[in-house]
């Protein structure tokens, strides 16, 4: 039996790229053709439905106190200083599939795996090809060599110098070596790669969602009860503040509905905002906190009339398909790969920062009686195209494909990094 080995920035509550993680767990330790362990660099929490490991196991002090000083220096992510203390497991795995791996896991260290594993990494943002930023956010520094980062003390970025442009490099002489095997959950991002990489190859699989968990039949959430009389939409967003999330636009909600004379709801989910209700003049916000249950998650979407996912920078994200697949038509910014999962008949797409767009849609469309129609076809798409069980067996069959095509492939060990690296530590 294969052992892959799949490792993230941490479990499912850390974001839509981990929850991937998680599903593919859950698809593969129902196989027989392979052995299935989680990896994570946050904190493990005990109890829950996976058995999670920490992907640093020995030399924990070492390697935070080495991690720190490089990232205190600029180098962040640079160094593969996960070797001084990497989980055996890790080691002994056929296949490492990592996906976010940001502040956790080095590059160069999937590099060092690669000449003797099977090493698969999931595009789920932009930074394995960028100076480490998620999203450059409207900076076109990474369209070349990066530097002069506008995202410095951000996270990933957390550090006040500027290496941006020694990352970019070496992350992308890693890419360009053809030794790692990459996944596109859009053509997006794809395309992204191939901007800086043209000779790169990205093998696209779409994330997948579970149809069964999430579906258009059953209750409402109770704080959110059933009101004809008004258009009801929902955000979420693990930090509701989050730029890249769109989640700045209240004020411009709330003036446009004085405008329109009209009212509406909006239900929050995320933040760290207790659950509770604010009126604002003709906007109700209506804030249900952080929601982990799926089955909760799942009567939340059931309870809207429409998603709104004004985002300014995302990929592929799992709200859209978590919402189509209960029912849920979207209204959102043509960002990332979003176009790829939503069509006129499931919702509305508009440029990014048009707010006015998204809004006197969702509102004319609700007028109309319009938006149920879109739910049905939007639950019709999620089971055509992103059904989990696609993922499931589009992966398995990436899988065997790499075991096939690199069986017996041996390559001689080698320096993590030339002595005479003038980037070393």
């Amino acid at each position: 039996m294969n052992k892959v080995a799949l490792i993230s920035r941490g479990g499912g509550h850390a974001g839509g790229a981990s929850r991937v993680a998680d599903d593919l767990y859950f698809s593969l330790v129902k196989k027989t053709t392979f052995e299935a362990r989680r990896f994570i660099g946050e904190t493990i929490e005990l109890g829950g439905d996976i058995p999670y490991q920490p992907i640093i196991e020995k030399n924990i002090k070492l390697y935070r106190s080495l991690k720190k000083r490089a990232t205190r220096r600029g180098y962040v992510d640079h160094f593969p200083f996960e070797i001084i203390g990497l989980n055996a497991e890790i080691r002994r795995a056929d296949i490492v599939h990592a996906h976010d791996i940001s502040s956790v896991f080095s590059p160069r260290m999937l590099e060092q795996l690669s000449l003797r594993r099977t090493v698969v990494w999931t595009l789920h943002d932009m930074s394995p090809f960028t100076g480490g930023c998620i999203y450059p956010l409207g900076c076109n520094h990474w369209l070349d060599e990066c530097g002069t980062c506008p995202q410095l003390r951000e996270w990933p970025l957390t550090t006040k110098k500027d290496r941006t442009s020694t990352l970019v490099k070496s992350r992308r002489r890693i890419l360009a070596q053809d030794r790692l095997h990459l996944i596109a959950p859009s053509e997006w991002i794809r395309s992204q790669l191939q901007r800086v990489l043209p000779g790169a190859s990205a093998t696209i699989i779409y994330n997948g969602v579970d149809t069964k968990a999430f579906h258009p039949d059953g209750e409402r959430h109770f704080m959110v009860p059933a009101d004809p009389s008004m258009l009801t939409l929902l955000f979420v967003a693990n930090m509701v503040n989050d730029v890249r999330k769109g989640g700045l636009y209240q004020h411009e909600i709330r003036s446009l509905l004085a405008v329109r004379g009209k009212k509406l709801r909006l239900v929050i989910v995320g933040g760290a905002r207790p659950a509770g209700v604010k009126q604002d003049g003709p906007l109700t916000t209506i804030f249900a906190g952080r929601i982990q249950d799926r089955s909760e998650l799942a009567s939340i979407y059931r309870s809207v009339d429409a998603a709104l996912i004004p985002s300014h920078a995302d990929n592929f994200p799992l709200v859209i398909l978590e919402a189509m697949a209960c029912g849920t038509p979207i209204l959102a910014f043509d960002t990332g790969g979003i176009s790829e999962q939503v069509d006129s008949d499931c919702g509305m797409i508009c440029q990014p920062g048009d707010i006015k767009g998204l809004m006197d849609f969702g509102i004319d469309a609700f007028e109309r009686g319009q938006l149920p129609g879109m739910g049905r076809s939007a639950r019709e798409k999620t089971e055509r195209s992103f059904s989990l069980d696609l993922f499931e067996t589009s992966h398995e069959a990436f899988y065997q494909q790499l075991l096939r095509k690199e069986a017996g492939r041996k390559a001689p060990a080698t320096a993590i990094y030339d002595q005479n690296d003038p980037d070393r530590p």
